[in-house]
This record gives C-alpha cells, sequence and structure tokens, in this order.
C-alpha cells in the first residue's frame, strides 16, 4: 500500500514539474534551466549528505570517479538538455507522449533488427 502511495506521488511530481519546467523554458533558455536545476540539485544532496553524515567522496579508485563522472554528464546534463529543447519546441503533453512511447520504441526496435523484417512487417505478423 505504502508503494503505491509513493509510486502516485512521484508521477504527481513528475508531472507538475513537468509543467513548471514548461512555463520556465518560456522565461529561459534550455541550458539556464538545467545549470540552474543542477546546482539546486546539487545544493540539496549536498545538505541531505551533511544531516546524514555521509561522506562526500568515500574512498574508491580513481576509474569509478571517471565513470561516475562521466555517466552524470551524459546521464543528467545532456538528457535534460535535450529534454527541455524538447520541451521547448513539442510542448509538456506531446513530450509526455514522446516520453511514454522511448521505452517500447526501444525494446521493440531490437526485435525487429533481429528477425530482419520492418517495423511494419513485424506489426503485421504479430
Amino acid at each position: 500500500m505504502l508503494g503505491s502511495i509513493f509510486a502516485l506521488g512521484s508521477a504527481f511530481f513528475w508531472a507538475c514539474a513537468v509543467i513548471l519546467f514548461k512555463k520556465s523554458g518560456e522565461t529561459f533558455s534550455p541550458i539556464s534551466l538545467n545549470i540552474y536545476k543542477s546546482v539546486v540539485g546539487l545544493f540539496l544532496v549536498s545538505v541531505t549528505m551533511l544531516l546524514l553524515g555521509i561522506p562526500f567522496f568515500p574512498d574508491q579508485p580513481l576509474n569509478n570517479w571517471v565513470l561516475l563522472s562521466l555517466s552524470g554528464f551524459l546521464g543528467i546534463t545532456l538528457a535534460d538538455l535535450f529534454f527541455f529543447i524538447a520541451l521547448n519546441r513539442l510542448g509538456a503533453g506531446m513530450a509526455a507522449v514522446v516520453e511514454c512511447l522511448y521505452l517500447p520504441v526501444f525494446c521493440f526496435f531490437p526485435i525487429c533488427c533481429w528477425m530482419n523484417t520492418s517495423v511494419p512487417e513485424a506489426f503485421s505478423a504479430a
């Protein structure tokens, strides 16, 4: 029951965030919006880590830090930048449709490649 409440709450707050990002995108560029979001997120995570006594830089090999930095740059910075650009160009409703179709398309596309068929042929076979 508690998991369902958290799942619904997460969906609600993400929908609110998308609307607020869209409204903010009318005033600010996607790059400035991304920088602001990242700075606020870094501040809130840092405060949480301080309150919980979690070390900022645990002892890890340099390779792990490089991979983490690369993952953060590609996964957070670029992906959010592209999302904010899509919000400005498509609007919140169409961006939500694209987000919902993203996973099924990338799950279905490799099957089409593996079957060596085109997408319309694969739909007709199903």
